[in-house]
């Protein structure tokens, strides 16, 4: 079975997520330098799973992504 690169990504990141501390954020250039997971690529990615309501964003300079 193949998987796209695009679902590899996603599940990276979703594991990256998955191992922060409860009301932790990850910024989006962090995942991406950390995972090798291109930045642009990866702002897309995030917001296909927040559509699906699995991460959640939070806003401002402290803000990032956290599993919901």
């Amino acid at each position: 079975m193949k998987i796209s690169r695009r679902g590899l990504y996603a599940l990276r990141a979703l594991l990256v997520l998955a191992d922060l501390k409860p009301g932790e954020v990850a910024k989006i250039a962090t995942v991406s330098a950390g995972q090798g997971i291109p930045q642009k690529f990866l702002e897309s990615i995030l917001v296909t799973l927040k559509n699906a309501r699995l991460v959640e964003s939070v806003r401002g300079s402290m803000g990032g992504y956290r599993l919901k």
